[in-house]
């Protein structure tokens, strides 16, 4: 059975219309899926960037504890000088000195050029102090004893303040 002419034409004409309506809504769907690749591409980077930011935070952190540690060492070291506990001293000194020289060298990235040299100096500070109840415990001699007590409140005034700083940057990034 043969479909008359009018039929034909209007079938041609349906198939050419749903062709049409079908590529429509397939450059449509295509632009969707570029569109939805490069917005995932670019929630990707900014997941990325976050963690990078999270990874200095956390390491920034890390360096500030440190510090904070460094200080908790140095008061205890005041204790002993004032209780003249030469042995714990020369210990929590010499600790104190190793810290010190590790901060410095591991955690250097993450301070300003002012906390290194600050660091820096307390660093031949601990040391000095280090060598000296090392060589000589605690000087029995008053004035030799303040000496070596003020250098050590030197040390830990420092590193509170620069653990401070340090805190107060990651602060200030977090705002």
């Amino acid at each position: 059975m043969e479909l008359p002419n009018y039929l034909t034409g209007w079938g041609t004409l349906v198939g050419a219309l749903l062709g049409a309506v079908g590529l429509f809504f397939s450059v449509k769907a295509w632009l969707a899926a570029d569109r939805a690749d490069k917005s995932a591409k670019r929630a990707e980077a900014r997941a990325d960037e976050a963690a990078k930011e999270a990874r200095a935070a956390l390491r920034k952190g890390d360096a500030a504890e440190d510090i904070r540690a460094m200080s908790d060492m140095a008061i205890a070291l005041i204790g002993y000088v004032e209780d003249d506990k030469s042995e714990a001293a020369q210990i929590k000194a010499r600790d104190l000195a190793i810290r010190t020289t590790h901060v410095v060298n591991r955690r250097d990235r993450f301070f300003s050029e002012q906390a290194k040299a600050n660091l820096v100096a307390l660093n031949t500070q601990v040391m000095a102090v280090s060598r000296t109840l090392a060589a000589a415990g605690i000087p029995g001699d008053v004035g030799r004893k303040e000496e070596i007590l003020d250098s050590c409140y030197e040390i830990m005034n420092t590193l509170t303040g620069e653990s401070g700083r340090i805190l107060g940057d990651i602060e200030r990034t977090e705002e």
